[in-house]
């Protein structure tokens, strides 16, 4: 996992996936890195791809570009409200593969069971 909140991407791997049978990394933004290496980064090594931001155009191409066999999960509140949610259909941004997820934006991580 892998995305400009590196604290909250480490929450949810330690809460949710480390216990699981899922391997799960946790890497930091790369400053120096281009747009095309963190695509293809994506594309080789991530078998599922979380939006938790999903009206980024980064992590919607990334997500994208990622290829059809990739899991891609995707915020369904895309926007604040009295945002672009009222000018947006989600089924005309993000493709009927992708799972969506209700994450608000103020969103806290519960606690571990």
């Amino acid at each position: 996992m892998f995305g400009n909140d590196y604290e909250w991407s480490v929450n949810v791997v330690q809460k949710y996936l480390n216990n699981s049978n899922t391997e799960a990394y946790v890497l930091p933004v790369v400053p120096n890195f281009t747009p095309v290496v963190d695509f293809a980064f994506v594309r080789q090594n991530c078998d599922a791809i979380l939006l938790s931001a999903s009206a980024s155009t980064f992590g919607w191409w990334a997500a994208y570009l990622a290829g059809p066999a990739k899991r891609i999960y995707y915020n369904a509140i895309f926007s604040k409200p009295n945002g672009v949610e009222n000018e947006m259909n989600a089924a005309d941004v993000f493709p009927p593969s992708w799972i969506s997820l209700n994450m608000p934006a103020d969103y806290k991580l519960p606690p571990s069971v």
